[in-house]
């Protein structure tokens, strides 16, 4: 295969959230129609490496250009909220099964030479196969031997007979020895992957109250509408980001419990969303939870941006004097207040009394109670020092709660600090609202003479 680059071809009225990506390769047909002043069914996006992948994703996913419609172990399809001249909203397909570091790559499995075009979407080149041109304009069709899909590629026949382009029954021939070289399908699943293609779509075969055969197959698929098979639609439901991202490189995962029993998932260190309660996963009770928040500087001295009297100092920790817990928030212009500056805290597993999990937007744990749009309720924060501008614009809207382990010396004296802290507040129980529970006592106490002590948390129990 002979690539050539091409720096004087100039490809116009790319879609918006498309030319805004950077990172990736635009391959495929939606290039070739481009050029041919045709508006593209889809656009096909090669990221070069893991990391552009993922950054690509998210960028769609909360960039507000396109709205999440699929993925599946292949690719991930987003829906343009920008229409095109029929109205309709415009597929968008990350491709996920491997990175293109060149267009070599995003080449060597496709099945078409009308097809093996691609611009670079970082530098504007145009790279295209040797036969690219030649087949463009006698849209005669020519198969490459090494087609990733050859079933699928004999799906798009019809496709591309309809857009002109012929193909000669030496052609035809190829793409059904490919198939025959290629591995038969053992189940239903396999046999949905191979003609779902490159994209991996989610095809459903209606065999599932049959056995798996050759058979079965044949009389399945003269039952299915292949042209109804393929549609695009937007997701129900929340789903999650990082299932999307851990298809593109798998995330370490945890679980940490908190007080109350509530156990939240850590994904490569950071606290993900709450997952259920009970005692499964690692003991991270030597642990520390990193957070930030911001305070207000004046007069040299760090105080709350909602009570001046409430004081923060660096190196100590800071204890709630009763009601209402310490927040930590997400890093974001809109938490902070004038002379606001941003504080790094640290406080224990046992120490959190509610969490609340955002990933770019969308809230998949019910916010806690009283929580708002804060990140973490903690009963101490220990106040290790305030981050500088330049650090601060880094971290703006991350997700930044992390469990860290205490192996710098420097840490084993916060986790001492907070260790010495006994707790002011009792910790939150499973099924129950703590300060509901008190100011219950609190009423009853009124009414029942002599006044009963008040209760107290010890031992996984409340004891009067």
């Amino acid at each position: 295969m002979t690539i050539r680059a091409t720096t004087d071809l100039t490809i116009n009225n790319i879609l918006t959230p498309v030319a805004d990506l950077s990172g990736a390769y635009l391959a495929g047909g939606a290039v070739l129609d481009l050029l041919s002043g045709r508006e593209p069914n889809d656009y096909d996006i090669y990221p070069k490496s893991k990391d552009d992948a993922k950054a690509i994703v998210t960028e769609l996913w909360s960039g507000g250009s396109a709205e999440y419609s699929s993925h599946s172990e292949k690719a991930v399809t987003f829906l343009s909220y920008e229409k095109n001249s029929a109205g309709r909203r415009v597929p968008i397909q990350v491709i996920l099964f491997d990175t293109f570091e060149s267009p070599e790559k995003v080449f060597s499995t496709f099945d078409f030479s009308v097809c093996m075009v691609a611009a670079d979407l970082d530098s504007g080149v145009t790279y295209h196969d040797e036969r690219f041109f030649q087949s463009a304009l006698s849209k005669e069709i020519v198969f490459n031997k090494n087609a990733k899909h050859p079933l699928s590629s004999l799906l798009r026949v019809n496709k591309y007979e309809k857009k002109g382009y012929k193909f000669s029954k030496s052609v035809v021939a190829q793409m059904a020895f490919a198939v025959a070289n290629s591995n038969l399908p053992t189940s239903w699943e396999e046999a949905a992957s191979l003609i779902g293609g490159y994209y991996g779509r989610q095809l459903k075969l209606d065999g599932k109250d049959l056995t798996f055969s050759y058979d079965n197959l044949f009389e399945v698929l003269g039952n299915l509408d292949l042209d109804d098979g393929f549609n695009y639609d937007i997701a129900t439901g929340n789903v999650d980001l990082g299932v999307v991202l851990d298809i593109i490189e798998p995330i370490k995962r945890d679980h940490v419990r908190l007080s109350g029993a509530r156990i939240v998932e850590v994904r490569d260190g950071l606290l993900g969303k709450i997952v259920g309660s009970g005692n499964k996963g690692t003991d991270f009770s030597d642990h520390l939870i990193k957070s930030y928040k911001y305070v207000v500087l004046k007069d040299g001295q760090l105080q709350s941006q909602y009570s001046s009297k409430f004081k923060y100092e660096l190196g100590k920790v800071a204890s709630a004097p009763h009601s209402p817990w310490l927040y930590s928030s997400k890093v974001n212009d809109s938490y902070k207040k004038a002379n606001g500056v941003l504080i790094e805290c640290y406080t224990l597993p046992e120490y959190v009394r509610d969490y609340q999990y955002n990933s770019y937007g969308a809230v998949f744990s019910g916010k806690p109670q009283g929580c708002g749009d804060a990140i973490l309720q903690s009963q101490h924060l220990y106040v290790s020092r305030v981050v500088p501008e330049d650090e601060v614009r880094l971290l703006k809207n991350k997700e930044l709660v992390a469990v860290v382990a205490p192996n710098d010396p420097a840490l084993y004296g916060i986790r001492a600090a907070l260790k010495a802290v006994a707790p002011a507040v009792a910790p939150s129980v499973p099924g129950y609202d703590t300060f509901s529970l008190l100011e219950e006592y609190q009423k009853m106490a009124k009414l029942i003479q002599p006044v009963i002590p008040a209760p107290k948390y010890v031992g996984g129990d409340w004891t009067v």
